[in-house]
């Protein structure tokens, strides 16, 4: 039994993509990557993770946000004091944090401070035991005690 496709009225596409038009294979068309500095290359796999992760993304992130505060307005090389000035302002701003992030996580922390004070609190009792009622742990109720004699 084959997949049947329903009529379309005339001038109507359908919804569907036509899967049967897309080429074989994961064959990626486009320039071929950039090439790194000759010590870059000489990186292992897991190095060069780690050197995007820990270098270029941070760097990344300060150029963005100089890039919409208006602090870098040239894509071209400054000065390497400018270069440097315009880094420490990237650094900062990366710093800097949402006051109302801070309000919510601080109101989160106390949430959970204060949930774990009540759980830590209660009384848990072993399974199929049964509430006591009546008395304090220093007088239990009459009855409740047994005492050798």
């Amino acid at each position: 039994m084959g997949a049947s496709r329903e009529p379309q009225a005339e001038g109507h596409e359908s919804a569907e993509p036509d899967c049967t038009a897309l080429p074989p294979g994961p064959e990626v068309s486009g320039p071929p990557r950039q090439r790194g500095c000759q010590e870059y290359e000489a990186l292992s796999g897991v190095e060069k993770l780690d050197y995007c992760v820990n270098v270029l993304l941070p760097e990344a992130v300060q150029q963005i946000l100089l890039w919409r505060s208006g602090d870098r307005t040239s894509v071209e090389l400054l000065s390497p004091e400018e270069e440097q000035t315009l880094h420490d302002i990237g650094v900062r701003k990366g710093n800097e944090t949402d006051w109302v992030f801070d309000v919510l996580r601080m109101r989160e922390a106390q949430a959970r401070i204060i949930q774990n004070k009540s759980t830590s609190s209660a009384v848990v009792l072993p399974p199929g035991t049964s509430t006591p009622t009546g008395g304090t742990r220093s007088r239990p109720r009459r009855g409740t005690v047994t005492s050798a004699r």
